[in-house]
C-alpha cells in the first residue's frame, strides 16, 4: 500500500479547493442553468468538510501534544527514579566495599598474635574505611588495667603528623571510659556536654567532629578507638556503628592475645614465684652462649640456693617456705630485671639467673650486693621476725666452660 505524503496530500486538496470555486459557478451556469442557491448550497456543504477536516487535524495535534507532554513528564519521572536508583546503587556499592574490608580485617586479626600489628591494621582498617577527610586523625587507648589510666597506643595522622595529643587521653575520651558508651560529636562548638574550656593546654588537636566508641570483651573495658576531624559534621550514625564494630573485632583480638601471652607464660613460667622455668632457662642459656660464641662476649651464670631451707619448712611449715621463696623471687627480678638478664627458678629452693655480656669480675660484685641486700631483709612470721641466707655460686663463658651442662656444675 503507497502512502501519499501529507504535505502532498494538503497541496493537492488546496489545488482541488481553488478549481472548485472557480470551475463549479462556470461549469453549473453554463450547462445546468443551476441557480446560485445550488451553488451555495454546495459551498456550505465544501466549507463544512474543509472545517472537519481541520478541525479533526487539530484535534489531532492536540492529542500528540497532549501524548508528547505525558511522554515528557513520565520520562523525567524515570530519570529521576533513574538517579535515585543510580545513587542507591552506588551506596550500596561502598557499603559492600566497606563490609568486604571488615571481612579482611577479620581474617588478618584472627592470624596476628602480636599487639603492635593488631593496633596498625586497627588504625589502617578505620582510616580506610572511615577517612573522609584525610587530615583525620586515628587514636587507639588502651586501659592500664593496674593504674586504670588510659595510655596512647597508636595514632595514625598523614598530613599533621606534628600534631600532640595526650597520652593520658581527653575530657572525651574520659566521657567514653565514664560512660562506657559510644560518642559522636558534630561540632563540638555546639555540643553542650562538655566544657571546652577544661581542654588540657597541651591539646593542639584541631577537633571540630569526632567519633569514639570503647573497646569491650567479656564485660572487659579494654581501650578506646577514636577518630578526630577538624571539620564539622564529617561523621554520622552511620560511621558510628561501623567504627563500633571495628572496635568489637579489635577488641577481641586484643583479648586473644593477653590470653595467648598468659598461656604462653604459663607455660614458661613458676606458678609461685612468676619466674621462669628451668626447661626455658636452658634454651635461653644455649641461645646466649651461641650468640657470645659468634659475638665473642662474655656469658656469666650465677646459681643461687637458700641456706637450711628444710629447716624454715620443718620449723615454721611449708606456707612460710613459699613466703621465703616469693620474696626472694621478689629481690631477684627488683635487681636483675631491668638489665633485661633472665632470672629462672632452676628447682625447689635453687635459683639462676642468666647475666649476658657480664664478665665474671662484674658477676661477683652484683653477687655481693645481691647477698648484702637478702641478708638485711626481714619477713614476719607469726609475730616474728626471721631473715635468711643464700649461697652462690658463678661461672662464666668461656672462662670456665664452654657449654651449658658444664657452665652449671660449675656454678
Amino acid at each position: 500500500m503507497i502512502k501519499i505524503p501529507k504535505k502532498q496530500l494538503f497541496k493537492k486538496f488546496f489545488v482541488f479547493q481553488i478549481i472548485l470555486f472557480i470551475a463549479l459557478p462556470v461549469v453549473t451556469f453554463i450547462y445546468f442553468k443551476t441557480t446560485i442557491l445550488l451553488i451555495l448550497i454546495i459551498y456550505f456543504l465544501n466549507f463544512v468538510l474543509i472545517y472537519n477536516i481541520f478541525r479533526k487535524e487539530k484535534t489531532k495535534k492536540n492529542f500528540i501534544a497532549i501524548q508528547n507532554e505525558e511522554c515528557l513528564e513520565r520520562n523525567n519521572i524515570l530519570e529521576e527514579n533513574l538517579g535515585e536508583t543510580r545513587l542507591r546503587t552506588k551506596y550500596l556499592s561502598e557499603k559492600i566495599k566497606k563490609y568486604e574490608s571488615l571481612k579482611d580485617l577479620i581474617e588478618s586479626l584472627s592470624q596476628n598474635f602480636l599487639l603492635d600489628d593488631v593496633l596498625e591494621k586497627l588504625s589502617s582498617i578505620s582510616f580506610k574505611i572511615l577517612g573522609i577527610d584525610k587530615s583525620c586523625i586515628v587514636s587507639i587507648y588502651l586501659l592500664d588495667q593496674e593504674t586504670h589510666q588510659l595510655i596512647l597506643s597508636l595514632r595514625k595522622d598523614k598530613i599533621h603528623k606534628n600534631r600532640t595529643i595526650l597520652s593520658s587521653g581527653d575530657i572525651f575520651d574520659i566521657w567514653v571510659l565514664k560512660h562506657v558508651s559510644p560518642l559522636l560529636i558534630e561540632d563540638i562548638k555546639k555540643d553542650f556536654r562538655f566544657d571546652l574550656e577544661k581542654i588540657n593546654h597541651q591539646e593542639v588537636r584541631e577537633t571540630r567532629s569526632l567519633i569514639s566508641v570503647p573497646m569491650i570483651s567479656n564485660n572487659q573495658f579494654i581501650g578506646i578507638l577514636r577518630l578526630d576531624s577538624p571539620y564539622s559534621n564529617v561523621y554520622s550514625q552511620e560511621d558510628l556503628r561501623l567504627l563500633a564494630i571495628i572496635s568489637d573485632l579489635g577488641a577481641v583480638a586484643i583479648e586473644n592475645i593477653h590470653l595467648y601471652k598468659n598461656t604462653e607464660e604459663l607455660a614458661i613460667k613458676d606458678s609461685l614465684t612468676g619466674l621462669y622455668l628451668r626447661r626455658y632457662l636452658m634454651e635461653r642459656l644455649e641461645g646466649e652462649l651461641r650468640r657470645a660464641s659468634i659475638e665473642g662476649t662474655t656469658v656469666s651464670l650465677l646459681m643461687i640456693d637458700i641456706d637450711n631451707f628444710k629447716h624454715y619448712n620443718d620449723q615454721f611449715g611449708h606456707i612460710v617456705g613459699d613466703v621465703i621463696l616469693k620474696n626472694l623471687s621478689k629481690i631477684l627480678l627488683d635487681t636483675f630485671q631491668e638489665g633485661g638478664f633472665i632470672v629462672s627458678r632452676f628447682g625447689g629452693e635453687e635459683f639462676a639467673v642468666i647475666l649476658s655480656q657480664i664478665s665474671k669480675e662484674k658477676a661477683k660484685e652484683l653477687a655481693e650486693s645481691l647477698s648484702k641486700k637478702i641478708a638485711s631483709n626481714n619477713i614476719t612470721v607469726r609475730r616474728e621476725m626471721i631473715q635468711f641466707t643464700v649461697s652462690m655460686g658463678i661461672a662464666s663463658f668461656p672462662q670456665d666452660a664452654i657449654d651449658k651442662e658444664k657452665l652449671i656444675l660449675q656454678a
